[in-house]
């Protein structure tokens, strides 16, 4: 069955006022027997389907409760095709599928785990042949694609040089600029919807510089819960602010250039900030350079500060 069936997709609805007369006449109906060519081809109405559904779940109950929990599907198996036929066809209506006759969903649940065996075991050799040019040191890796055409059943192209916009695989930490308004998102906005559901940092930890001071706004959620509420115009996150962001959980670092805008689309852009890999015209030159050479930050930056709720220098706490 595909949902292709279905003249127009609509939301399910429960199928009521079947479970007490079916499971009544359940014990009437005969359910694991073979059937003629005619009576696989017909596709039986909701009444039919319930009441073989009930029909198996008792049989199964009442002749083979010993395999209960331990029962391996096969198409073969009489019992369980008519239980898989009868509740894909009570679902199907469910979502407003047309139902299939016994015939199509044997051949179809019978194609169903062949194909996956055969298809995760073409794609599993292809992914080794990359590996093995990996281990040589070749670079001639291909993107290679498992087709339904007989004549043409794999398809290769070349793999595409680095993004670099890529946080992953691009060369350095690439340099991001964010629009936002910073008067209204804070530090916890800032994390969860820029840092970790737009760039997909899983632990980032922030830093900021300020007056040649390295600072550490976040880095433990726990440690730093009492900063998340504030405002980033009142937390070292105003306009032009550069920040250092650091995942270790990943490797990856990058630096985002925070740019106030108020003015933001609420339409085209619903979390309320832009994020390009461009850097803002209004960044000067100098931090563009530091952004360019990490190593030269490095050597004039002094160590990093944690910053305490109250936006206090905690020297105790010093990250080395």
């Amino acid at each position: 069955m595909c949902i292709r069936d279905s003249k127009k997709t609509r939301a399910p609805v429960p199928l009521e006022g079947f479970s007490q007369q079916h499971a009544e006449a359940a014990s009437l109906r005969e359910v694991g027997v073979k059937r003629t060519v005619e009576q696989t081809q017909k596709v039986g109405s909701v009444d039919d389907d319930a009441a073989s559904f009930f029909s198996c779940v008792r049989a199964m109950v009442e002749c083979r409760g010993d395999e209960i929990g331990g029962v391996s599907f096969d198409k073969d198996d009489q019992l369980a095709m008519d239980f898989v036929v009868a509740a894909a066809n009570l679902r199907a209506r469910i979502f407003g599928i047309a139902p299939a006759s016994h015939f199509k969903i044997k051949s179809i649940a019978g194609a169903i785990i062949p194909a996956i065996a055969t298809t995760n075991a073409i794609v599993s050799g292809l992914i080794v042949v990359e590996v093995l040019k990996l281990l040589q040191n070749s670079h001639k890796f291909q993107m290679i694609f498992v087709t339904a055409s007989s004549s043409h059943p794999l398809s290769a192209s070349a793999m595409p040089p680095p993004n670099p916009n890529c946080l992953v695989c691009r060369d350095g930490a690439p340099l991001l600029t964010c629009w936002l308004d910073t008067t209204k998102f804070s530090l916890s906005d800032f994390v969860t919807k820029v840092l970790k559901d737009k760039l997909g940092f899983l632990e980032p930890s922030i830093d900021v510089s300020d007056n040649g001071r390295e600072l550490c706004l976040f880095e433990d959620p726990e440690e730093s819960a009492e900063n998340l509420p504030k405002i980033m115009s009142e937390f070292y996150l105003g306009d032009n602010a550069m920040v250092s962001i650091s995942d270790y959980t990943q490797d990856l670092e990058s630096k985002i250039l925070i740019s106030h805008r108020h003015d933001l689309d609420e339409e085209e852009h619903p979390g309320g900030f832009q994020i390009s890999a461009q850097p803002s015209e209004k960044h000067p030159a100098s931090c563009k350079r530091k952004a360019e050479d990490p190593l030269e930050e490095d050597r004039t930056a002094p160590k990093k500060q944690n910053i305490g709720a109250a936006g206090e220098d905690l020297d105790d706490l010093t990250i080395l």
